[in-house]
């Protein structure tokens, strides 16, 4: 596994992780440019990251994930309520296909695809 964080504090949060083939960024609070120079540091491509998690709704962990998503083509998973106010932060609506969701759901992303499950504190 290799996690490589490209920012972390109250002007963003982004993280990289890498583990079993599978290339995940944890959060989008620094711009596009920023991850592509971060992470082009570590031999590492925007575009080869399979998904972008949101973590939840404060803009220094969802600042620019409508730029990864349009800019990268990267799928970008998050809850309806940090999706929403995402949108409202940014005072447009973001332009990332709904994949479904509900509360109570979360994803995972695995060589074989995108799987939702319960979460257990959600009852």
């Amino acid at each position: 596994m290799k996690v490589i964080s490209l920012q972390s504090g109250s002007n963003g949060n982004c993280i990289y992780v890498e583990a079993d083939g599978v290339r995940l960024l944890f959060d989008a609070g620094i711009s596009g440019i920023q991850v592509q120079a971060r992470l082009a540091i570590h031999d590492r491509v925007a575009e080869a990251i399979d998904a972008v998690l949101i973590s939840h709704d404060h803009i220094d962990h969802s600042r620019s994930m409508g730029t990864l998503h349009r800019k990268f083509g990267l799928p970008i998973y998050a809850t309806p309520q940090t999706y929403g106010f995402a949108s409202i932060l940014s005072h447009r609506r973001l332009q990332i296909k709904d994949e479904g969701g509900a509360r109570g759901q979360m994803s995972s992303v695995s060589p074989k695809g995108v799987e939702k499950a319960k979460m257990p504190s959600e009852g």
